[in-house]
């Protein structure tokens, strides 16, 4: 996503880095720009041509009511596809908000415990719960992107073996069924996955309620809150992957080009050679107010202006850890082990962010005061693979 100073016009007019002045347009509006050339070279051999187009009365209209239906076409084309942009950033924004707003009230609903086995009990529910959302939300950033999340939350650790056996044994991650989302046929789809990670959040605020951690008025409005979840995934589902109908395309470039050479026949006969440069300057408005709209009406893709998923799921990890970390210290067993082992973390070295091979989406790590002593119940089991730290602030985990 780009950022700018909306008072700096000499940078803004000047910018090329995701300008919709680059790409497709341009070409288009030369083609156009082409024809009408040809036309100007036909009427400059042959004066008399378009004599009775000249002087149709019909035709003039006929471009009267063109020019004011193609702006409007146009208009309601551009303030559709931002509306939808508007639509997926709130979206995404609600999205982790939710998640955000699940791990807070989970937390404060696991009230300090005497015990110190119970209480240890807690604390590794409250990290299964951060682990599981940060879980259910990079399923939903990977599936923004069109991409398969179960290879990088696999090499990553943060699905057990139990977990991995479970979403083979239910098809999701292989299925018999052909997927156009994926490269691979065979792989499942991530609403698939994340229908079953909701399947275990729903487990854990039941595990809890067993075990007298949650009353049921708390069991209610967490189960509710789950229950959103995926009601916004399907929102964002639907912003990212599914554009405007085909049918509704085809129209609109059809009446592009014809309004264009309408344009091109209308003032051929008075314009001549001067008609390729009207033409030329009319297609790039037109065109490139087309491109803009289909660049922004998907607005979770690898553009230059497709929202920025990576920051919001560093933020997202980070607000989570914050949570964890403020509620251990309430219950007073926070210790500095527990920054440095709130998540998993890789054997290999950690990859800088890659968006064309889909390194993405790699929670911060907080640097640790120590190393650590012992391992700690937020951590997945211990036969997960593990990375060295290589310093702070670096990257690990969930990568798209």
């Amino acid at each position: 996503m780009i950022y700018y100073d909306t008072r700096d016009i000499v940078s803004i007019l000047t910018a090329w880095t995701g300008s919709p002045f680059v790409g497709t347009a341009p070409v288009q509006a030369f083609v156009m720009a082409l024809f009408a050339l040809v036309v100007a070279t036909f009427q400059h051999f042959y004066p008399t041509a378009f004599d009775g187009l000249a002087t149709s009365v019909a035709l003039k209209d006929l471009h009267i009511i063109a020019n004011t239906f193609i702006g409007l076409l146009i208009s309601f084309r551009l303030n559709s596809a931002f509306q939808q942009w508007k639509s997926g950033l709130g979206d995404i924004t609600l999205l982790t908000q939710s998640t955000r707003s699940l791990v807070a009230t989970f937390a404060s609903f696991l009230s300090k415990s005497e015990d110190g086995a119970e209480l240890l009990e807690k604390k590794e529910m409250l990290a299964n719960m951060r682990r599981l959302t940060l879980i259910y939300t990079s399923l939903v950033f990977h599936d923004c992107r069109e991409h398969d999340a179960l290879p990088e939350l696999q090499s990553a650790g943060w699905l057990s073996p139990f977990e991995l056996n479970e979403l083979n044994a239910c098809g999701a991650i292989y299925t018999s069924r052909q997927s156009k989302r994926f490269s691979s046929t065979s792989a499942a789809t991530n609403r698939a996955r994340s229908a079953v990670i909701e399947l275990w959040l729903r487990r854990l605020v039941a595990a809890a309620a067993a075990k007298n951690f949650l009353n049921p008025p708390q069991m209610t409005t967490l189960n509710n809150m789950v229950s959103q979840l995926p009601i916004i995934h399907g929102r964002v589902f639907n912003t990212s992957n599914i554009p405007i109908p085909f049918n509704y395309c085809q129209y609109l470039n059809f009446c592009i080009y014809m309004y264009l050479v309408l344009y091109t026949v209308v003032i051929v006969d008075s314009s001549l050679f001067y008609t390729p440069g009207w033409v030329f300057l009319w297609g790039m408005v037109l065109l490139v107010a087309d491109t803009v709209a289909n660049e922004i009406e998907c607005p979770f893709g690898t553009d230059a202006n497709d929202i920025d998923l990576e920051e919001r799921m560093k933020q997202l990890e980070d607000e989570l850890t914050t949570i964890v970390q403020s509620q251990l210290h309430c219950w007073g067993i926070f210790t500095a082990d527990d920054i440095a082992q709130l998540t998993p973390v890789l054997k290999s070295p950690v990859v800088t962010a890659d968006v064309e091979s889909c390194s993405l989406y790699k929670p911060r790590k907080l640097k640790a005061a120590k190393a650590p002593t012992e391992t700690s119940s937020l951590l997945p089991p211990p036969s997960l693979p593990t990375q060295t730290s290589t310093g702070s602030n670096e990257s690990y985990g969930i990568s798209v």
